[in-house]
């Protein structure tokens, strides 16, 4: 194989791993995707959350719901896509049916729906109805970058608050 191309393979890696997200999530699964660590409660998942500071990403779906199924396998079932929710968010499955108030607060009105939420329940994404991988990919990095700013807002609004208790103090 060409080393210019074995060169130019590994910069597109590195850089797509560097951004947060791989370009390659448009391909397709392999069989040894690695599975998303679904939490249940959404009690456990927000104290997670604020433990971890990392981002909720809640799905609701249903049994009955094809597309729901078709997003689990199709999408999250990408390894690539499940291990990037592994390890940046806090992954959180809600059984629309059974979820009713978590939906009505959300406004979910219908199922799939894929929403990000900071650890302080900011709304940093949404998704509604079935999604590519490559689609949820830059919904999550997105979220990520917004999630970033409102944290580093917060702390300039914080550190300017605490500069004039300081000042007045005296």
């Amino acid at each position: 194989m060409d080393r210019r191309l074995i060169a130019g393979c590994a910069l597109v890696w590195v850089l797509s791993w560097s951004w947060g997200m791989p370009a390659a999530c448009a391909a397709e699964p392999d069989s040894s995707a690695t599975e998303i660590y679904w939490m249940t409660d959404i009690h456990a998942a927000h104290r997670e959350s604020i433990r971890l500071n990392r981002p909720v990403l809640i799905v609701f779906g249903a049994e009955w719901c094809h597309y729901c199924t078709k997003l689990e396998q199709e999408t999250f079932g990408h390894p690539q896509i499940a291990r990037y929710i592994n390890e940046t968010y806090i992954p959180l499955h809600l059984d629309y049916d059974q979820a009713k108030r978590e939906a009505k607060i959300l406004n979910i009105t219908a199922v799939p729906c894929v929403v990000a939420l900071t650890p302080q329940a900011d709304l940093v994404g949404r998704l509604d109805g079935f999604a590519t991988p490559q689609k949820v990919a830059d919904m999550l990095t997105k979220a990520m970058r917004l999630q970033t700013q409102i944290q580093q807002v917060r702390y300039h609004e914080a550190t300017r608050a605490n500069t004039n208790t300081m000042t007045t103090s005296r």
